[in-house]
């Protein structure tokens, strides 16, 4: 009983991390995206005085949070991959025990939809205000 209720303590514990560290990184993708809007404003401006839609242009930016997302989330599960094998070999030798990490194929496109989904979550707000930028303000530099 007392292992059972040390255990729910122990995935209480790793659900928050968890949700620490994806809200951490959703605000990481926000403020790199804020800075990508900022910086290409003049374009968004020359792109929407040419014709181009504000769902257009927010397509584009949620393409490059998307794929941004996906090669993190790739770099990710390998990064981590690697480390739990060395902590698992490190861990098992230490008691004596010879155990392998075993892989499950449901883990990588669990990471990958994370990954994706909190670049372009990340990517909502920023996203919004390119497309709401005014062309001929942007072109004039205000």
């Amino acid at each position: 009983e007392a292992e059972g209720a040390f255990l729910g303590k122990m995935k209480l514990t790793i659900v928050l991390i968890v949700a620490v560290a994806l809200l951490v990184a959703s605000l990481a993708v926000m403020a790199t995206m804020v800075t990508a809007v900022y910086e290409r404003r003049p374009q968004i401006g020359l792109m929407k005085a040419l014709g181009a839609e504000g769902k257009q242009i927010g397509l584009l930016f949620l393409l490059e949070a998307g794929i941004s997302g996906l090669v993190a989330g790739v770099l990710g599960y390998l990064v981590g991959l690697v480390f739990a094998q060395l902590l698992a070999a490190r861990t098992f030798s230490l008691t004596g025990f010879n155990l392998s990490l075993s892989l499950q194929g449901v883990i990588l496109p669990i990471t990958l939809i994370a990954a994706v989904g909190v670049a372009l979550l990340g990517s909502f707000v920023p996203v919004r205000e390119a497309t709401r930028l005014e062309p001929v303000r942007t072109l004039r530099g205000n």
